[in-house]
C-alpha cells in the first residue's frame, strides 16, 4: 500500500509496528527492503520497484 502512495509515512510506521516489525533495512544494491521483528529474524524481504 504504502508503495502505491496510499499511505504516508507515520501511518506505515505505524502499521508495521502493529504488525509485529520492529525494524527494516533497505539494500539500495540488492533493491530490496527487509523486515525483522523483535528478536531481529528477517520475516519478509521485498523487492523494491523500479
Amino acid at each position: 500500500m504504502h508503495q502505491d502512495g496510499q499511505t504516508d509515512y507515520f501511518t506505515f510506521c505505524q502499521q508495521a509496528a502493529q504488525s509485529g516489525i520492529a525494524k527494516w533495512r533497505v539494500d539500495i544494491i540488492e533493491m530490496t527492503c527487509t523486515y525483522f521483528d523483535t528478536a531481529g529474524d528477517a520475516i519478509v524481504i521485498e523487492k523494491i520497484p523500479s
